[in-house]
């Protein structure tokens, strides 16, 4: 067995191993980009076991090798968890509710999008096990609303623009240059609003 996820060229339906492979490396390779978008790529590029501009190659749709996707993860505050899930329910003798049922198939619950906007974070669906997204936890947002946020503070998707934003979450996640000062701007901003 192989630690390395290559993207090969896609594969017809006669081969639908080398199709699951080419999926699963372009899935890993949409995944490390989400995760470092926003982060410093020269550390997780030495998490990773990156030299020079590796990262950016693979981060567009290079090979990549599970043990580096693992290393790069951790680095950017999550972990790998890896499943395998039969492709045929007839092969188990499990009916079709057994996850990953729909792999290689369309997907009643999708199709599928990543997350978007500050409140929703990576997820996987329980149907076909494809990346997804969920809401996170209540009083924790992925970076800040934008600061004239229309919608309610607990939204889906990106924010709205026109209305009057949203104090930042107790717990904000992410990294970027100036994260501290930004968040204590908005916070100051949002103070001010209400002592109005």
């Amino acid at each position: 067995m192989t630690n390395h996820l290559s993207l090969a060229q896609p594969a017809g339906p006669e081969d639908p191993a080398a199709a699951a492979a080419a999926q699963a490396a372009v899935d890993a390779a949409a995944l490390m980009a989400r995760v470092a978008d926003g982060k410093d790529h020269d550390e997780l590029a030495r998490a990773g076991g990156f030299a020079g501009r590796r990262l950016v190659e693979v981060l567009g749709g290079g090979d990549v090798r599970v043990s580096a996707l693992a290393r790069v993860l951790r680095a950017a505050g999550y972990e790998l968890e890896l499943r395998a899930v039969p492709t045929d329910a007839s092969s188990t003798g499990e009916p079709d509710r057994l996850l990953g049922t729909h792999l290689g198939q369309s997907c009643p619950k999708g199709p599928h999008r990543g997350p978007e906007g500050p409140n929703e974070d990576l997820a996987t669906c329980p149907r076909c096990g494809r990346m997804s997204w969920a809401l996170r936890p209540e009083g924790e947002t992925l970076g800040l609303h934008a600061d004239d946020c229309s919608l309610p503070r607990r939204h889906e998707g990106h924010c709205t623009h026109g209305g009057s934003g949203h104090a930042p979450a107790a717990l904000v996640r992410g990294f970027w240059p100036g994260m501290e000062d930004d968040i204590a701007a908005a916070r100051a901003r949002h103070e001010q609003d209400a002592a109005a």
